[in-house]
Order: C-alpha cells, then sequence, then structure tokens
C-alpha cells in the first residue's frame, strides 16, 4: 500500500481524525488531489455504499446538501457519480473528498463489523498493527 491507501484507510478506521485528513488533503498539489480523489473514489465503489450510508455521509460529511458533489451522489447511480465528482473542477476537490471519505468511512466500518468481523487478511483493516 501506498502512503494515499494507508492515509485514506486511517482516516476511515478513525486512526487519524477526518479533520486532519480533510487538511492532509488540502496541504497537497493539485496532481496528488487528483490521485487521492482517484484512488478514495475506487475504494468506495470496492466497499458498496448502501443507500442509507450515503444519506448519513452527506448528512455527517457538514456539507449543504445542494452542493455539486451531494447532489451527483444522491441523483446518479454511484459508479456515474464517482466519475462525475471525479471530473469536477478543483475548486470542487475539498468538497468532493470531504464527501466521499465520509462515505467510505460509513461503509467501510460497517464492512469491518460485518464481512471482517471475525478478522480478516486484509492488510488495510490491520493499520493499527503498523
Amino acid at each position: 500500500m501506498d502512503e494515499i491507501e494507508i492515509t485514506i484507510n486511517k482516516i476511515a478506521q478513525d486512526l487519524i481524525d477526518i479533520n486532519s485528513g480533510i487538511r492532509w488533503f488540502q496541504a497537497q498539489d493539485s496532481s496528488e488531489k487528483r490521485k487521492i480523489i482517484r484512488t478514495l473514489n475506487l475504494f468506495i465503489l470496492q466497499s458498496h455504499p448502501r443507500p442509507d450510508e450515503i444519506d448519513a455521509a452527506v448528512e455527517d460529511s457538514g456539507l449543504k446538501k445542494t452542493f455539486t458533489p451531494c447532489v451527483l451522489i444522491k441523483k446518479k447511480p454511484i459508479k456515474e457519480a464517482l466519475f462525475q465528482i471525479e471530473s469536477l473542477p478543483e475548486n470542487e476537490w475539498v468538497k468532493a473528498f470531504t464527501l466521499g471519505i465520509n462515505i467510505f468511512c460509513q461503509s467501510d466500518s460497517r464492512r469491518r463489523e460485518t464481512d471482517c468481523k471475525n478478522g480478516c487478511y486484509h492488510e488495510w483493516h490491520r493499520l493499527a498493527d503498523l
């Protein structure tokens, strides 16, 4: 796993608080921000968020429901929404990351509590051991 993958998973597992994670994202240059959003979107797809988790993530994010990433994620199929969010202009990226990391926190939490409840071999679920 690279630094981006580790950091996103640490945020999802509350090993890094979400506000610190957002500051980490904001501190990156444009190229890194694009990579982070792309990686986060892949993780979101792999975690199969449920509609109720998306609703909770929009609420928990503190973003206005009328912000473009929030509208897209609620109105479009997940794969299409994430593709469109990834294509947003740079001035939308902090909102996109904030929403995305909240979605991933919700869905990855559920998967750790269900699919991986009795232990798993996912290296990204053993970050506290690093």
